[in-house]
């Protein structure tokens, strides 16, 4: 009896283990995006960065992620931002400096406003 009872814990100790290491999934690694923005004219507005993960949703616009960038917490006129968590991959980054905060570029005869 005791012998039954000890295998069937072993057999239910091994099935655990097995559903335990199946249910686990492959830790992805993530890296790092440093942005700097030097030369930043004036504190008026905020700056939008974007990361981008191909062509279709840069050109449709659909950042990945993104943030706003306060420049009232710029020191000389220089703002940095780190995102974290990025899997391994090729992506682009845009940014827009929105002078007036309408989310858009604004656009004079023939060179943008902003």
């Amino acid at each position: 009896m005791l012998r039954k009872l000890l295998l069937f814990a072993i057999g239910a100790f091994v099935w655990l283990s097995c559903i335990s290491m199946r249910s686990r999934a492959p830790l992805e690694k993530t890296y790092s995006i440093n942005v700097t923005i030097y030369n930043i004219r004036n504190k008026s507005g905020r700056i939008q960065l974007h990361i981008y993960k191909d062509q279709q949703s840069y050109t449709a616009q659909k950042g990945w992620k993104g943030v706003l960038l306060y420049k009232q917490d710029m020191s000389n006129n220089t703002l940095h931002y780190r995102f974290v968590g990025i899997p391994s991959g090729t992506y682009g980054l845009a940014l827009l400096d929105d002078e007036n905060k309408n989310t858009v570029m604004d656009y004079g005869w023939v060179m943008p406003k902003e």
